[in-house]
C-alpha cells in the first residue's frame, strides 16, 4: 500500500483501456507543485494500476 509520502499530490485521475484480461486499468498523474523550475527535487508520477471486480 502506498504512503501518504509516496503518492504527493494527485492530479489527474482516468480509466484506461481494458487490459487483455478484461479488467478495467486506472491511471493517476501526480507532481509535488513544482517548488523551483530548475529543482533536482521536481517530480513527477504516473502510477497505472488494475482494478479488481
Amino acid at each position: 500500500m502506498l504512503g501518504a509520502a509516496a503518492l504527493r499530490i494527485g492530479r489527474r485521475m482516468t480509466f484506461g483501456p481494458r487490459l487483455a484480461n478484461g479488467n478495467h486499468s486506472l491511471a493517476i498523474v501526480a507532481d509535488d507543485n513544482f517548488p523551483t523550475a530548475d529543482s533536482a527535487t521536481d517530480r513527477n508520477q504516473v502510477l497505472v494500476f488494475e482494478v479488481l471486480r
